[in-house]
């Protein structure tokens, strides 16, 4: 019995050991809720058959998420559809979509002889009744809504028709705007005569719309605000729509209910008229849909940036920053311009937003030594939902370090024959020195010509590199002193080694010697002569 109580109370330890080891991975919990609204709650379903409402999902203390859209409780003679049915909310913002239920309308129409008059009937049969639901991992909200589907006089419909039914916004977020909408109500309901002594009864529609459950920021006025039509007439509002700053800020798709309310009036029974036997109200929507887009800066720093050729990697940080609120989709990165042979990467093309806070990355760049040195522009782009934003910057390619210029021989004599003579320029890299250089001559008198061999090099190590400057004379060249520059360029800088160049006519290395021939032969001479005797005369004597 003790073994067994010591082999479980060695398991027990062994267990909890185990356990304490394991890594414990702390969850974290979404932030915030949202709140789930629809517009309208109730609505007509009449010959038409359809039933719209506008559905709005809010962000409450930052909730961000993907949200899925359903329908519980709806009878199976009925079907519906959500546009669309998943959603992206991001925090502290709000995201909409319309739901479309399709219901049969009855219809029926009876007279009654007795009386000579028709009595069409026009009523609410039944009420759908069911609940929209929005869920996302972890929470759950319901709201209900309903249908009234209208029993009665045959073919009695409002037609709707928006335009324009989508706004695209652009344009300064810090500024109200305006847009015009023109929405025409046609209303339709067959007229019944009963026999020639019974006036047909032509039902009269009340029209006043109205939009239903604005954001804020958002504002209608429609002129006329109410007006009344008959069957087979059109009635066109003027809306105005007003989005102010307040609005605007808010980055999303809008999918508004302007609702339509029409009043359909009874009329009094009698041997002579038809008529409805009492007063009904038709709610119906039609859905504008507001486009604005998001508005976001781009900014590049340092805005001109040292690139060095064949040297280390340089990084421009890029940020970009939103300025609406509800900007949830990915923010794409492109650079235009960068030089071929330049490596730029981002260190990530792709930015997710969080609220109004900056998002940062790197553009990083690396040139190799063989770039021509230089001021290259290039263009930042951030792109998100079909928009684009830019910001310019350069980018300064230069070597890094220095170089020295050494010369062999910094006189050059010629002679005006056409003889030739070369030197050597040495260049020695200083601080790991990496670019390359061009050489040129400038400043050559007429008659005389340079070459430069090899015209340019690349750095590409801290070896010294060798060129050879000839210089080559023409018969018709003139004599003289001259300044001769050579020109050494790296693209953004440029230096200049200075030689003397002597041109001379006949043997341009024998005419010193032969000056000094010259001299001593006059100075013997002289000697000569001071050593022959003053005063003594030598006679020759002839046979």
């Amino acid at each position: 019995m003790k073994a067994k109580t010591l082999s479980l109370t060695l398991l027990v330890l062994l267990t909890s050991s185990l356990l304490a080891a394991l890594p414990i991975n702390n969850v974290a919990s979404q932030q915030g809720d949202f709140l789930l609204t629809v517009s309208p709650s109730r609505v007509t379903v009449d010959q038409e058959g359809i039933a719209r409402y506008s559905i709005r999902v809010t962000s409450i203390n930052g909730y961000s998420g993907r949200i899925s859209l359903d329908v519980s409780g709806l009878e199976e003679t009925a079907t519906y559809s959500f546009q669309p049915a998943i959603i992206d909310l991001a925090a502290d913002a709000e995201a909409y979509s319309v739901l479309v239920v399709v219901a049969s309308s009855q219809s029926y129409y009876g007279t009654y002889p007795s009386t000579q008059y028709s009595y069409p009937y026009l009523s609410v049969a039944y009420t759908l009744e069911f609940s929209i639901t929005a869920t996302a991992p972890g929470v759950s909200k319901s709201t209900p809504a309903r249908a009234d589907i209208l029993y009665g006089y045959r073919d009695t419909r409002l037609r709707l028709n928006l335009q324009p039914a989508t706004i695209l916004l652009s344009g300064n977020i810090s500024t109200a705007q305006v847009e015009n909408l023109i929405l025409d109500v046609t209303a339709q309901s067959i007229p019944v005569l009963t026999s020639p002594t019974v006036t047909s009864f032509v039902p009269s529609f009340d029209i006043t719309p109205e939009i239903l459950d604005p954001p804020g920021g958002v504002t209608i006025s429609f002129n006329p605000i109410t007006a009344q039509i008959e069957s087979k007439e059109t009635l066109t509002f003027n809306g105005t729509l007003l989005m102010t700053p307040e609005f605007l800020e808010k980055a999303g798709t809008y999918r508004l209910a302007i609702g339509v309310n029409a009043l359909v009036r009874g009329s009094t029974f009698g041997l002579t008229y038809s008529g409805f036997y009492r007063d009904i109200t038709i709610t119906k929507i039609v859905i504008v849909t507001i486009v604005v887009p998001p508005f976001f800066t781009v900014s590049a720093q340092p805005s001109i940036i040292d690139v060095f050729a064949g040297g280390q990697d340089q990084k421009m940080q890029i940020t970009v920053s939103a300025v609406s609120r509800g900007l949830s989709q990915p923010i794409t990165l492109t650079a235009e311009g960068i030089p071929q042979g330049v490596i730029a990467n981002f260190e990530s093309d792709t930015l997710i937003p969080v609220g109004r806070q900056p998002m940062t990355t790197n553009l990083v760049f690396n040139a190799p030594s063989t770039f021509i040195s230089g001021v290259f522009p290039i263009t930042i782009k951030a792109t998100t939902l079909g928009v684009t934003k830019m910001a310019n910057a350069s980018i300064y390619l230069r070597p890094q370090g220095d170089y020295a210029i050494e010369v062999s021989q910094k006189t050059i004599a010629l002679n005006t024959r056409g003889e030739s003579r070369s030197v050597t320029l040495t260049i020695t890299p200083l601080d790991g020195f990496r670019s390359r250089i061009d050489f040129s001559v400038t400043e050559l008198p007429s008659g005389v010509r340079a070459t430069i061999s090899p015209s340019n090099v690349t750095i590409q190590s801290d070896a010294p590199v060798n060129v050879i400057l000839t210089l080559i004379s023409e018969q018709y060249a003139d004599p003289g002193t001259y300044n001769v520059a050579v020109i050494t360029s790296t693209g953004v800088a440029t230096r200049t080694v200075n030689l003397n160049l002597l041109l001379r006519t006949g043997a341009a290395e024998i005419w010193p010697v032969v000056v000094l021939i010259g001299v001593v032969i006059g100075i013997a001479s002289a000697i000569a002569f001071i050593a022959v005797p003053r005063g003594k005369h030598t006679h020759l004597i002839r046979d």
